[in-house]
Order: structure tokens, then C-alpha cells, then sequence
């Protein structure tokens, strides 16, 4: 019983160490459905892009899902566990760029590696209406993208892993010392 834990906690690692050293993604590309806009709060930062988008929002948040997701390793091209966050559109002025205009702020997450919020101003009014080079556009996105340095990942998951192995060893003293208890009755 105590190898195979012991070779399930080194797969688990092994994987998981893996997973953690894998580069950072790339911004992903817009889509093709989209225009980049060149108003100067969407340029001021390589981190943060705008675009003018005629797509409604759950397939945009898609569309960057599917992109951000996929990484090529070894030639083989998999897609990384990611979770889909939805926050309040008033977050986005501030962990977007404050006077942001939102009517839908989500985040898309690799845990313990980097995210990507997407914020969209969708206008419900005709006084909002958003009009680039005579085109008429559905939304305008706010794209940001947060990424980590690998060495503090992996310095973070080394610590993840130690603390795993530490409270597994606990586990096996407690479970052997109500086992010797339990028997000697």
C-alpha cells in the first residue's frame, strides 16, 4: 500500500511540476471578427489590447478560452485546465484601467500559472453606440493579460508538493497510532 501511495504522490508531482514549467502563453490572437483599436488606453500597456468585436459575448469569452488554452508540447498540441470567473462589470475599472466602461468582466484562469480578464461594453443605448470607420461593432473588449514568472511557480509548487508529503507522513503516524491503540484493546 505504501509504494503505491508513493508512486501515485511521484506521478501526481511529476505532472503537476510539468504543468507548472510549461511558458507562459502568448497574448492570443483577436479574432477574426475583430478590429484593434487604436485609442490611446488600449495601446498604453503591452499587457492590455481593445478591440472592436461583432460577436456576443459568450462567444467571444469562448473564443478566448479555446486560444489561451492550447499549448504545443512535444508536438502535441493539449489544452490547459483553466476555470472561468465572472466578476461585477464595476471591477473593471479597477483591475482593468480605471474610467473602463463594462457591461461583463470575467477572468480566465490557469491556476498557479496566468489569467486573462475580459471586459466588454456592450451599448444599450443609441447614444452608446459604437461606430469605427463607418462600421457599426456590437461590443468593444478590454483584453488583459496576467502572467507569472516560472521560477516563482515552481518554487511555489515545490513548496505545494512538500507540503503534500509532510501532511501525508502526519497521516500515516496518526492513522498507525489509532491502529496500535485500537488493536491493543
Amino acid at each position: 500500500m505504501r509504494i503505491i501511495i508513493k508512486l501515485l504522490y511521484l506521478l501526481f508531482a511529476v505532472f503537476f511540476l510539468v504543468y507548472l514549467a510549461i511558458p507562459n502563453q502568448l497574448f492570443p490572437q483577436e479574432s477574426q471578427y475583430s478590429k484593434r483599436s487604436t485609442e490611446p488606453s488600449d495601446v498604453e500597456d503591452k499587457n492590455r489590447r481593445g478591440f472592436y468585436n461583432t460577436e456576443d459575448r459568450e462567444t467571444v469569452v469562448n473564443y478566448y478560452r479555446d486560444n489561451f488554452g492550447k499549448v504545443n508540447i512535444f508536438g502535441y498540441e493539449i489544452n490547459l485546465p483553466s476555470l472561468r470567473l465572472n466578476y461585477p462589470p464595476e471591477e473593471s475599472q479597477t483591475i482593468i484601467r480605471d474610467q473602463t466602461r463594462s457591461t461583463y468582466l470575467e477572468e480566465i484562469v490557469h491556476p498557479l500559472r496566468q489569467s486573462i480578464y475580459i471586459s466588454g461594453f456592450e451599448p444599450r443605448y443609441d447614444k452608446d453606440r459604437i461606430v469605427v470607420d463607418g462600421t457599426e461593432y456590437k461590443q468593444k473588449l478590454i483584453i488583459k493579460m496576467i502572467s507569472s514568472n516560472i521560477l516563482i511557480r515552481l518554487f511555489v509548487g515545490c513548496l505545494i508538493l512538500l507540503s503534500i508529503y509532510v501532511n501525508l507522513r502526519m497521516w500515516r503516524e496518526v492513522f498507525m497510532r489509532y491502529q496500535r491503540m485500537f488493536y491493543e484493546k
